[in-house]
């Protein structure tokens, strides 16, 4: 193994820390890493994994040949890594926990909160050993970044995110309307908007109690989260109301989707403590722009005329707006 050319090492470690200031995602921050830390390591394997929280998704990258390193170790495993400490393992070391022999994981922590680790694998102990200050360094930019990309992506979800469904909210509902009519307006390309709400949902509160009503308006939120196309977007409008906008579907898929949606909530099993609080049923109402509203409001209305059409003849139906204007 040739010594490190130190000069180029802290010339890759500057490019990196300068671009992870300009990244607004952990996509673009992954896509800088993905870059620069494999030559910052040329003479190890390695890996980066980021841990899931409430408003990212757990990824990972890996440079190299080690299987060892190929998934996350469980941090409680481990004393070292369980009290946020780095931990390196010689080749010819037992393991620990899920840390296999000839590794180094570094986690990358922010505030006291792991973020996820850093981990280096080789069967050159003199290798790991050498990389081990360049590892803590780049953990801590990694941690840096991380953070305050979290920080920005939470305080972006409270403004358009509805706090018991987790759902986007009233106010990114009319952004997107406004977004999409006026992208379909010069495109051309389909955009349809399914409406519903929850069937008696008042008697519901008043028999099961709120708090059973908040539990299937959460069941209804996560149902609606899975089953989100890329190109959907589920909004809870307010109450027991919620929007569909489907952006690129035409009206017959908008009114599958709204099918799909009606089935698949009255099959839900929700229960809150001892209560049963299924089945519930929604009424739903479809709209195609800008055949049936050619603005974000009268494209709303539409649907929600289907809406009431579908509460008026029994409910726990799809009505879409061709029916009932003939």
């Amino acid at each position: 193994m040739s010594e490190p050319n130190w000069s180029d090492l802290f010339r890759l470690l500057s490019g990196m820390a300068r671009l992870f200031q300009s990244c607004s995602t952990e996509e673009e921050l992954f896509d800088v890493a993905d870059w620069y830390i494999p030559r910052m390591f040329p003479d190890v394997s390695g890996a980066i994994h980021l841990f899931a929280d409430a408003d990212a998704r757990a990824r990972s990258f890996t440079w190299g040949e080690s299987e060892a390193i190929a998934s996350p170790p469980d941090m409680d495993a481990c004393e070292a890594l369980a009290k946020g400490q780095p931990l390196l393992i010689a080749p010819d070391a037992p393991a620990q926990g899920d840390c296999a022999p000839g590794t180094l994981t570094v986690p990358i922590i922010a505030a006291k909160r792991p973020l996820g680790v850093l981990q280096l694998a080789s069967d050159n102990a003199q290798a790991l050993e050498g990389a081990q200050g360049m590892a803590f360094i780049t953990a801590e930019h990694m941690a840096l970044t991380v953070d305050n990309i979290r920080i920005r992506t939470r305080l972006k979800n409270l403004a358009v995110k509805d706090a018991l469904t987790g759902l986007f909210n009233r106010r990114y509902f009319d952004e997107t309307m406004n977004r999409e009519t006026q992208a379909a307006k010069e495109s051309g390309d389909p955009l349809c908007v399914v409406m519903f709400d929850i069937d008696h949902f008042k008697k519901l509160n008043d028999t099961k109690g709120h708090d059973a009503g908040d539990v299937a308006l959460q069941s209804v939120g996560r149902f609606l989260g899975a089953t989100a196309g890329e190109n959907d977007t589920p909004c809870r409008y307010g109450g027991e109301e919620f929007f569909f906008v489907m952006k690129g579907s035409n009206y017959e898929q908008a009114l599958a989707m709204g099918e799909t949606i009606r089935s698949g909530i009255a099959a839900l099993n929700i229960t809150h403590g001892e209560i049963q609080v299924s089945p519930i049923y929604v009424s739903v109402g479809v709209a195609r722009f800008p055949d049936h509203g050619a603005t974000p409001d009268q494209l709303a209305k539409a649907a929600d005329l289907c809406l009431y059409h579908a509460k008026e003849h029994g409910r726990n139906q799809v009505v879409g707006y061709e029916t009932i204007k003939k």
